[in-house]
């Protein structure tokens, strides 16, 4: 008897742990139904077919790293490029010196006048040298029609050249890479014949 007791005991047990975890399944199944059950299949949907925004959302953020990255870029490179645009600045008078020098040589020197004026002129090769190793170049005026965004026209004359022709070149201008570094001082054919 005490057998049979012990069997009912343990199918008693047996039925309480079991109806426990039925239990227990059933609220966690009515949780999972309430969680569900709030969002309507179609809602589900939607949602899911919006995953493409988070991609949308790191593609602009890319783009902005990228656009940022080579503005830095092109920051750095201008910063490098022109930093010697005051020296270089300074530098074009000595320039501007060296043609005058160049200029007033007479053209059949002799003697110690032939020695300096070939002096001067490698000195000014070297230097015109020098301001190409830093993208300086000179802008060409003469026979180009006026740019005032190149050129500054200080007077104009008669010339049987049309009228905003660069007649004549009062002082040399220079770019330094793709920015004017000093405009030309031009003079300007107005377009009338000279008498």
């Amino acid at each position: 008897m005490e057998n049979i007791d012990n069997t009912q005991t343990q199918e008693a047990m047996a039925e309480l742990e079991a109806e426990r975890t039925a239990k227990a399944d059933m609220a966690q199944e009515d949780n999972v139904t309430e969680f569900t059950s709030n969002a309507e299949p179609e809602e589900i949907q939607a949602e899911a077919s919006n995953e493409p925004d988070w991609k949308e959302e790191a593609a602009k953020a890319l783009a902005e790293l990228e656009n940022s990255r080579k503005r830095h870029q092109k920051e750095l490179s201008d910063a490098r490029n022109f930093a010697v645009s005051r020296f270089a600045q300074e530098m074009l008078n000595v320039a501007d010196n060296i043609t005058r020098a160049q200029s007033v040589m007479p053209e059949n020197a002799e003697g110690d006048v032939k020695s300096i004026k070939e002096g001067v002129a490698m000195v000014a090769h070297q230097f015109g040298q020098s301001l190409e190793k830093f993208q300086i170049k000179q802008i060409s005026a003469l026979g180009e029609m006026v740019n005032p965004e190149l050129h500054q026209a200080m007077q104009k004359a008669p010339s049987d050249k049309p009228e905003g022709e660069i007649i004549a070149e009062m002082q040399a201008g220079y770019m330094i890479g793709e920015r004017l570094l000093r405009p030309a001082l031009v003079v300007v054919s107005n377009g009338e014949k000279p008498e």
